[in-house]
């Protein structure tokens, strides 16, 4: 098989031979170009919201036709799914809209590295209770960002705390708590013995909120699980205690009040129902 020529079209003008002035190299639209040029102003119009009056009747009936089918699209119904992770619980209070929005037009995920080394942290401390730890951390000590930590830093971080010597009362603990006419998939990633009763503890490896806001809504994820733990159990929810504990500070963070059972089912009977 031949070579692509390296030069797709000549480089040399060709001879004028019969005394008129030509362009080159050529137009590539030639005559075309003013009903192009046209239609892209008219994209350009349209997605600045300033579209004027279509120029010619098939036109007009075919922005009628993409304005019908949008107005469709935003009063379509969503059906939201009868298991719902209680990780997206956070999500589903601060913009139940977009929420909403995802699961009509769903998009691929980009994987990131900051997402893989919270996985692969979590899998680690799995191991370090079931006393076969691992060391996954090929390719993964730094990718540039200063405002995390590696992978190494959170473990050493883990085998420095308190929790690393005590013996959980389970890890990664599956529990489904109905709430809302739904269930909350509770994936709990340990409970330990506390001083007035069980101690729910999610391991993080994002940013510690600081707001009061911003601790509330995460808070939601342990509410569920405590609420969960205590269905499952027969505990009280009020003798549990909940708290998240933050890698990158060895901070654990236990918010002073979670809603109870009936209060996170109006919370979210509200923001799912049709």
């Amino acid at each position: 098989m031949g070579s692509l020529p390296s030069h797709p079209q000549s480089e040399t003008p060709p001879e004028v031979t019969d005394g008129q002035e030509r362009i080159w190299p050529g137009d590539p639209l030639g005559s075309r170009r003013a009903i192009v040029e046209n239609a892209a102003a008219r994209v350009v119009d349209a997605m600045a919201g300033t579209l004027g009056v279509p120029q010619t009747p098939s036109a007009e009936r075919l922005l009628i036709q993409l304005e019908q089918a949008r107005d469709s699209a935003e009063r379509l119904e969503v059906t939201i799914p009868t298991r719902i992770p209680a990780s997206s619980l956070e999500r589903w209070y601060r913009d139940p809209d977009a929420q909403r929005v995802a699961l009509r037009r769903p998009l691929p995920q980009k994987p990131y590295r900051q997402a893989l080394r919270g996985t692969l942290f979590h899998r680690y401390v799995e191991e370090h209770f079931e006393e076969k730890p691992s060391y996954p951390l090929t390719g993964l000590d730094d990718d540039g960002d200063a405002d995390t930590l590696g992978l190494e830093e959170w473990i050493a971080a883990f085998e420095a705390s308190p929790f690393a010597g005590v013996t959980p009362i389970a890890i990664e603990q599956e529990l489904h708590l109905p709430l809302a006419g739904h269930v909350v998939v509770c994936k709990i990633d340990a409970v330990f013995p506390g001083d007035t009763g069980p101690h729910i503890v999610d391991w993080k490896t994002g940013a510690m909120p600081t707001e009061p806001d911003d601790i509330h809504a995460k808070s939601l994820q342990l509410a569920a699980y405590r609420a969960a733990w205590a269905q499952w159990t027969g505990v009280a929810e009020d003798t549990i205690t909940a708290s998240f504990w933050y890698a990158g500070t060895s901070t654990l963070q236990t918010p002073e009040t979670l809603p109870h059972t009936s209060q996170l089912d109006e919370t979210f009977r509200a923001l799912w129902s049709d």
